[in-house]
């Protein structure tokens, strides 16, 4: 059973008289506080906005918005333009509404004998990522009011409802699923109360009627190797997986003691202690399937860099002929020696080769 929301969920919906920029004039602002498991309206604030009092704080109109407001919705910008009702004053409105519901929230769940939740926080939903939350906080800035809310916990509702579409096939946001609209088309109230109304359908989408995806279309289990999975030389592909190791280690004939085993899927992968030096063509490094043509090269551990340890002017010597490379003493503070016991160890090993 799914977890009941423990934050405190508020949806916000602004009309502006601008829309291509993020500090727009508001007209009017409503918010609703609903619970988001079912839909349910447990509060809301809706009031007009001083046309004047946006323009005097700074924030902008556009002549494109002005007339669609002018053909669409003339009532709201008529009752903008001569309330009294100033900029900081509906901001300071919204900040006690979010306040007061973060409160209820609590008193609603000791009511309902829930645990308290202490880490809700209220969430601010808007319909876009760059609308209606944006606006906002362009509002909150002009007027030099502090946010009630974190940067965080803004919310979109297209990206919810798109994400179930995505998943599903079904769009709740649009006829034939969107439920009935209750009130006018942009009218803010309204607004909010729409979007509570799809976005609950979508959040309470039966996941189980979603289509199974094929096991092998979505990779490898955790811990596998994603190319070994890869079909080969055209071949068609299963769901074997193959456990990530270290690269087998063999013997190899003439001086090169140490070689990695070849395998198409790890001829890149390069360790500390060995490296592969490309000696197939373009064309069958371009080709996945195609098997790799290498020419193992040994790394000794004495020509690693380490603390105590330097290529001494030979990064580019990687044979394994060559005396071991000096060390730096440091606890001595002297210079470059070469230590008695390796060069020992280095003329035993070289007696046994011949």
């Amino acid at each position: 059973m799914r977890q009941k929301d423990v934050h405190t969920n508020i949806m916000l919906d602004l009309e502006c008289a601008a829309i291509d920029t993020h500090n727009p004039a508001i007209i009017e602002l409503a918010a609703v506080y609903f619970d988001i498991d079912t839909g349910e309206e447990l509060d809301s604030l809706c009031t007009p906005v001083s046309l004047q009092s946006s323009l005097e704080h700074g924030l902008v109109t556009d002549d494109n918005t002005l007339g669609w407001l002018k053909r669409e919705i003339p009532q709201t910008l008529k009752t903008s333009q001569e309330c009294c009702i100033s900029l900081p004053q509906a901001i300071m409105r919204l900040s006690k509404f979010v306040k007061k519901s973060l409160r209820e929230t609590e008193t609603r769940r000791i009511k309902a004998g829930l645990p308290k939740p202490y880490k809700s926080q209220p969430m601010i939903w808007g319909n876009g990522t760059m609308a209606d939350n944006t606006w906002i906080r362009s509002a909150y800035k002009a007027c030099s009011m502090e946010v009630p809310w974190k940067y965080y916990n803004d919310m979109c509702v297209r990206t919810v409802v798109k994400q179930v579409w995505a998943q599903t096939g079904k769009d709740y946001s649009l006829p034939p699923l969107a439920p009935p609209r209750q009130g006018l088309k942009h009218d803010a109230l309204s607004d909010c109360r729409f979007q509570i109304a799809y976005i609950v359908l979508a959040r309470n989408e039966p996941w189980s009627e979603a289509p199974t995806p094929d096991p092998s279309a979505i990779g490898p289990a955790p811990g596998t190797s994603a190319l070994a999975a890869l079909p080969v030389n055209g071949g068609t592909s299963t769901t074997r997986s193959t456990p990530i190791g270290y690269p087998e280690e063999k013997k190899a004939p003439g001086n090169v003691r140490r070689t990695m085993a070849v395998h198409h899927s790890t001829r890149r992968l390069l360790s500390p202690e060995t490296s592969v030096s490309r000696g197939s063509t373009e064309a069958e490094d371009d080709c996945l399937t195609a098997p790799a043509v290498t020419r193992p090269v040994s790394l000794s551990k004495r020509q690693l860099l380490t603390p105590e340890t330097s290529f001494n002017g030979k990064e580019s010597d990687c044979e394994d002929e060559s005396p071991p490379v000096k060390r730096v003493d440091y606890k001595l503070g002297s210079g470059p020696e070469f230590q008695e016991a390796e060069w020992l160890e280095f003329l035993e090993q070289e007696a046994k080769e011949r």
